[in-house]
Parts: C-alpha cells; structure tokens; sequence
C-alpha cells in the first residue's frame, strides 16, 4: 500500500526498469495492439479453471491489460456510499484512461478496445445505486447461488467493494504508457473516491444511462461527453471541474501537484502517430486520511469514518481479472 499515487507510480517505474535490464520489452496498453483472437493462455489454478469453463471463448479473446486503484474504506458502510457516488465518474476516468484503440493489428476506431471487450464479461460494466451494505451482501448472494460466481472477485464491475482488503477498488482505466499519467489518473481516482466518501449522497444515475455514457467515453476517449452534477459535459471541461472540486483532497492527501497533471492527458503520440498514418472494518476505529494499512479479515456490517490509502496495479487480466 502506499501513501500517494506518486509513491505507487514510483514503484511500478522501478519494476519496469528492472524488466529493462533483465532485457524483457513492456507494452503499457489496454489491449495487445497486435495479438491475435483467441491467443490467450490463462494461469493455471483452481480460480481460472472456474473462469475458464464459464467464460470460455469469452475470456480469450485477445490480452487485456487494465488498472486497479484500490482506495481504503474504514468501514463497509462508507465503502457503499464512496462506491455509488463513484458511479457517475467512471465515464470521465474511462474517456481520461482509454489507452487501447487498436485490435488483432486493426485501429478499433474506439479510444478503449479493452473497455468494450471487459464489458461483453457477465458481472461487468457499472454497478447499480446500492442501499447500503446489506444490500450489497444480497447481491452478491445472488448471483454466488446462481453457480458461475462462487466468490465476489468474480464480479467484475468498474467499480465495487473489496471487503477482503477493506478498498474500493476502481478498475475504469486501461493499463498506461506513461507513469506520469498514470499518476495523475491514479491521484484524481484516489481523490474522488476520498470525495464520495465524506460527502452526501447524490441523486444516483440510472444504470441506462450511466451505460449509455460509459460507452460512449470509451468510444470517443477525450471528445465524449460526460456526466457532472446533473449535467452533461464535454471531458476536458468535466476534467477541469473535478479538479476544481476535489482540490481539497488532494492538498490534503499531498497529491496536488501530481492531480493537476490530468489537465495535459492527452493520447499516447505512439497511438496519435500510427492513426495518423488495513485494519477489519468491522468494530474498528477509522483510519486517518491517507493511512496505508490494509487487513485481509473480511468486512461484515459496521459503521465508522474515511480513510484514504491507496494502492495500484497494472493488473494483466488476460488470463482472468480477480
């Protein structure tokens, strides 16, 4: 875990130089922009034997590569309320984040090939408006009787409660070229789920419509539009508003000089050129802001504060996100 989005961009910059050394090449991407349909081998173990027989065709369908941010949550009620007000960001980190407009060697004409591949997964896209954490649990009830779920990790929204860890965890972005982007999505992700979770709820979105626009971000990427406070906007105008709105947070987690940088994202020049030609929640006191302690007891009903530890990954998921 780790303190800032700084810290943990740091560290993945020092594995991908160690890759350099030991000669290995990366790709930071969505999706292989050259693999070929079908050419996945999943992991071996008892969890990708599960994903393998129920997804079958639909889990290999080509590499994707996406990124995890998970934020600490003091207690599960906090997470819920963090979870749906992220909801209606999704669409801006999905059009900030798409980094994978090419597949099997073709240009997508999407800005992320790997959102609209994750998306044809059962459990996936943006979760419903949750009333509270009890009704979470039912959920997830559901859909473990039903046979092909035998645990939460297998529910694949963009964004859901991790009560093992004690997170939210935001999976909207595609795996990214540069650790200084990376930063900044991982900053301005940190800081609004921080944001939702002491803040009111708001006037949740339907779920049609939160698809219709997650769609639409990860087609158009910078020229979508998005939600923002009950209107509809286009990206950079939502970008700059959200940093206007959780400026508070940044300062205080120390992460606003790294925030601030999602005003210059912009697609890789690789892409632009080949188109052109813990502690349990349950019982425990609340973390303070930017604690990194993560405890692997599961959550069960509890009440309590805010927290802000995160933590991220490029996480391959070819073989079967978790």
């Amino acid at each position: 875990m780790c303190d800032t989005a700084a810290t943990a961009t740091d560290t993945l910059r020092e594995m991908r130089a160690q890759a350099h050394r030991r000669g290995l090449g990366l790709l930071g991407a969505g999706l292989h922009p050259a693999g070929r349909f079908g050419h996945v081998r999943h992991r071996e173990g008892h969890r990708y034997d599960v994903i393998s027989e129920t997804m079958r065709g639909v889990m290999r369908q080509t590499p994707h590569c996406g990124v995890h941010v998970h934020v600490g949550m003091p207690d599960a009620e906090t997470a819920i309320r963090a979870c749906n007000g992220m909801r209606a960001w999704i669409p801006l980190l999905q059009a900030l984040g798409a980094n994978s407009p090419f597949w099997y060697g073709h240009d997508s004409g999407l800005a992320s090939a790997r959102a609209v591949t994750t998306n044809s997964f059962p459990r996936s896209g943006i979760p419903r408006a949750f009333d509270g954490y009890a009704d979470f649990e039912d959920t997830v009830c559901e859909l473990q009787q039903l046979g092909d779920c035998p645990d939460y990790s297998l529910i694949w929204w963009d964004v859901r409660p991790h009560p093992r860890l004690g997170t939210l965890e935001i999976r909207a972005l595609d795996a990214q070229s540069s650790p200084e982007t990376l930063a900044a999505l991982i900053a301005l992700a940190h800081c609004l789920a921080l944001h939702e979770a002491q803040s009111a709820p708001s006037p949740a979105i339907g779920p049609e419509a939160l698809r219709a626009m997650s769609f639409a971000a990860t087609r158009d990427g910078l020229r979508a539009r998005v939600p923002f406070d009950g209107a509809v906007v286009p990206v950079p105008n939502a970008a700059v508003l959200a940093l206007a709105l959780v400026g508070h947070e940044a300062v205080e987690l120390g992460c606003s000089s790294t925030h601030s940088m999602i005003s210059g994202c912009a697609p890789p020049r690789i892409w632009l050129a080949a188109r052109a030609g813990s502690s349990p929640w349950p019982g425990s006191a609340p973390r303070s802001i930017g604690s990194t302690a993560v405890s692997s007891v599961t959550y069960m009903r509890s009440s309590s504060g805010a927290s802000g530890a995160t933590s991220s990954g490029t996480v391959p998921s070819s073989s079967g996100s978790s």
